[in-house]
């Protein structure tokens, strides 16, 4: 498929992606979820150069031009924000009008071109903290930029992750929430860390520091019974589950 404006060129595939959530996922500690089909969204951008100019006052009272700046700016043609992610990559941005095959989106603008130079002169000034009369809007164009939007399903929820086409940049992994590890995930963690001598001391010093910070976990250390208890769950993970031989009498 081709499309009617061009776009930025595809450079962070489908593999990538499915790679890059399962890599999210798996820091959250979450090992089963879903994940829903895929969709590449393209999303209409202003692209555009601007000049700006500063002043800075004279010893009469007068102004002087102090400095002048040029650059290239993208302004998201439905928010009507200027994007700093994807303006950071415009000098080495390629552009295509061919569309990968994957189920794909295209998303409409909220303004024609005239609007969205009216609105670039006033958040380009806002992004620059100059004044809106010292700024210049030149050579706009449209193109649009590749979006990945990834729906998942967890055990606390769905959410939606959007992954740029450009960079790889993600958005939306902060709404997922971490989950907490269960006794037998930690137990085998720590037993798997503790094989290295050097891990010793490191949890010798934490484990201090947390009982001592910690007036639920000082009541269970009182407890002999529980002690007792997750002693022996512990013994039979490791004679059943790491299969550590019991020494011989």
């Amino acid at each position: 498929m081709y499309l009617g404006k061009p776009s930025f060129l595809l450079s962070f595939g489908l593999e990538e992606v499915k790679t890059l959530v399962a890599e999210i996922l798996k820091k959250k500690n979450w090992h089963e979820f879903k994940q829903s089909d895929i969709t590449l969204s393209y999303v209409p951008y202003y692209i555009f150069f601007y000049d700006a100019f500063f002043e800075e006052k004279t010893e009469d009272g007068g102004k002087k031009i102090s400095e002048t700046q040029r650059g290239q700016l993208a302004l998201n043609a439905i928010s009507a924000e200027i994007d700093e992610d994807v303006s950071e990559g415009l000098e080495e941005a390629e552009l295509t009008r061919k569309t990968p095959n994957v189920p794909i989106e295209i998303e409409k603008p909220a303004m024609n071109q005239k609007e969205a130079e009216k609105i670039a002169v006033i958040k380009t000034a806002s992004f620059l903290e100059a004044s809106i009369r010292n700024v210049i809007i030149t050579q706009m164009k449209m193109a649009y930029n590749p979006v990945w939007i990834i729906g998942i399903e967890v055990a606390e929820g769905n959410y939606e992750l959007k992954v740029s086409g450009i960079n790889g940049n993600v958005f939306g992994e902060e709404e997922i929430p971490e989950r907490k590890k269960g006794l037998m995930e930690i137990t085998k963690e720590t037993l798997y860390e503790l094989k290295n001598p050097k891990a010793w001391k490191k949890y010798t010093v934490e484990t201090g520091k947390t009982i001592a910070g910690n007036s639920t976990l000082r009541k269970i250390l009182a407890n002999k019974w529980l002690i007792t208890i997750i002693l022996i769950l512990i013994l039979i993970y490791i004679i059943f589950f790491l299969k550590i031989p019991v020494p011989a009498k």
